[in-house]
């Protein structure tokens, strides 16, 4: 689960760094006129916010795992070898 939230993080980076320098070479500007500071500040901040989601979605599910019973622990026959 915490592999699966760092490809999240780095895939919604990798898709708004993009999407900003595509509108940079296409229009010599940001989307909708914003100023290069406040784009790259909206983008920062969508970051953050969807790796926070994944974040608290993976601790739910782990949570939720943990409470049926369904323990990730390494088994005894293997640490006695």
């Amino acid at each position: 689960m915490q592999a699966l939230h760092y490809i999240a993080q780095i895939a919604i980076f990798i898709g708004s760094s993009y999407f900003y320098y595509r509108d940079m070479l296409d229009n010599g500007y940001p989307a909708d006129g914003m100023t290069a500071g406040a784009s790259f500040m909206g983008a920062t901040l969508t970051v953050l916010a969807f790796a926070t989601a994944t974040m608290w979605i993976s601790r739910g599910l782990s949570a939720l795992s943990r409470r049926r019973g369904e323990r990730h622990e390494i088994p005894r026959k293997v640490l006695k070898r």
